[in-house]
Protein backbone atom coordinates (compact mmCIF):
# COMPACT_ATOMS: atom_id res chain seq x y z
CA UNK A 1 0.00 0.00 0.00
CA UNK A 2 1.28 3.46 -0.91
CA UNK A 3 1.45 6.29 1.61
CA UNK A 4 0.05 9.26 -0.34
CA UNK A 5 1.83 11.83 1.84
CA UNK A 6 5.33 10.38 1.35
CA UNK A 7 4.89 8.50 -1.92
CA UNK A 8 6.51 5.44 -0.34
CA UNK A 9 5.21 1.94 0.07
CA UNK A 10 4.01 0.95 3.55
CA UNK A 11 5.75 -2.40 3.70
CA UNK A 12 5.26 -5.07 6.31
CA UNK A 13 8.20 -5.69 8.63
CA UNK A 14 10.06 -8.71 7.25
CA UNK A 15 10.81 -10.25 10.65
CA UNK A 16 7.09 -10.18 11.55
CA UNK A 17 5.65 -11.25 8.19
CA UNK A 18 5.25 -14.92 7.40
CA UNK A 19 4.05 -13.92 3.91
CA UNK A 20 7.27 -12.06 3.12
CA UNK A 21 9.39 -14.81 4.65
CA UNK A 22 7.68 -17.39 2.42
CA UNK A 23 8.24 -15.21 -0.65
CA UNK A 24 11.90 -14.75 0.21
CA UNK A 25 12.28 -18.48 0.73
CA UNK A 26 10.85 -19.10 -2.75
CA UNK A 27 13.31 -16.74 -4.46
CA UNK A 28 16.35 -17.46 -2.28
CA UNK A 29 17.07 -20.86 -3.79
CA UNK A 30 19.34 -19.21 -6.35
CA UNK A 31 18.74 -18.57 -9.99
CA UNK A 32 15.73 -17.06 -11.65
CA UNK A 33 12.13 -17.92 -10.70
CA UNK A 34 8.94 -16.87 -12.48
CA UNK A 35 6.07 -14.97 -10.93
CA UNK A 36 3.88 -18.04 -11.46
CA UNK A 37 6.35 -20.31 -9.65
CA UNK A 38 6.49 -17.90 -6.70
CA UNK A 39 2.70 -17.79 -6.62
CA UNK A 40 2.48 -21.57 -6.69
CA UNK A 41 4.94 -21.89 -3.79
CA UNK A 42 3.44 -19.13 -1.63
CA UNK A 43 -0.24 -18.97 -2.66
CA UNK A 44 0.21 -15.20 -2.98
CA UNK A 45 -2.21 -13.36 -5.23
CA UNK A 46 0.09 -10.32 -5.38
CA UNK A 47 3.65 -11.51 -5.96
CA UNK A 48 4.70 -8.11 -7.36
CA UNK A 49 3.59 -6.45 -4.10
CA UNK A 50 5.46 -9.02 -2.02
CA UNK A 51 8.61 -8.35 -4.06
CA UNK A 52 8.18 -4.58 -3.59
CA UNK A 53 7.83 -5.06 0.17
CA UNK A 54 10.94 -7.24 0.30
CA UNK A 55 12.83 -4.50 -1.54
CA UNK A 56 11.49 -1.92 0.94
CA UNK A 57 12.91 -4.15 3.69
CA UNK A 58 16.37 -3.90 2.14
CA UNK A 59 16.56 -7.02 -0.03
CA UNK A 60 18.08 -6.68 -3.50
CA UNK A 61 15.90 -8.46 -6.04
CA UNK A 62 16.40 -8.32 -9.80
CA UNK A 63 13.63 -8.70 -12.36
CA UNK A 64 13.91 -9.65 -16.01
CA UNK A 65 11.50 -10.19 -18.84
CA UNK A 66 11.38 -13.85 -19.82
CA UNK A 67 9.03 -13.67 -22.81
CA UNK A 68 5.41 -14.44 -23.53
CA UNK A 69 3.41 -17.56 -22.84
CA UNK A 70 -0.13 -17.78 -24.20
CA UNK A 71 -0.03 -14.05 -24.94
CA UNK A 72 0.95 -13.08 -21.38
CA UNK A 73 4.21 -11.46 -20.35
CA UNK A 74 6.35 -13.59 -18.06
CA UNK A 75 8.82 -12.08 -15.61
CA UNK A 76 11.45 -13.73 -13.46
CA UNK A 77 13.04 -12.66 -10.20
CA UNK A 78 16.20 -13.52 -8.32
CA UNK A 79 17.70 -12.50 -5.01
CA UNK A 80 21.03 -10.72 -5.38
CA UNK A 81 21.55 -9.42 -1.85
CA UNK A 82 20.16 -9.62 1.65
CA UNK A 83 19.12 -6.94 4.08
CA UNK A 84 21.66 -4.20 4.45
CA UNK A 85 23.93 -5.47 1.66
Amino acid sequence: MMDKATGKIRAANFSNSERLQETLSAIASGGWITTLSIRDRTNSCAVHTDIAELRANGFCIERRYHGQINGRRVYEYRLTGGQGR
